[in-house]
């Protein structure tokens, strides 16, 4: 079993984004899932993308609660769907 935890999905979440989009990149689907179809072939417990998410994984676990908070405003996760649109449907270009 491999566990999948992305960061944002460009079709799912369009809009939103982190303050340092080279940085943190909003995914696309295709790349996602071949980062997936990768770490079931490797029999991998996890797949953390993009690579920065691990990072955050351990920085949540090794700072102070308060440190952390600091790092996420700062990063603009705390914010990253202020410009939320909707859900965009790659089949049929429809919003919800």
């Amino acid at each position: 079993m491999t566990l999948v935890c992305p960061a944002l999905l460009t079709w799912l979440f369009e809009g939103a984004g982190y303050r340092f989009p080279r940085l943190i990149p909003v995914l696309h689907a295709e790349d996602l899932a071949a980062d997936i179809v990768d770490a079931v072939l490797l029999n991998e417990h996890a797949v953390l993308t993009p690579v920065i998410a691990s990072i955050g994984v351990k920085l949540k676990n090794l700072l102070p609660h308060k440190a952390f908070d600091a790092l996420t405003d700062f990063s603009g996760a705390a914010t990253m769907l202020d410009n939320f649109r909707g859900h965009v449907y790659p089949q049929r270009g429809l919003t919800h």
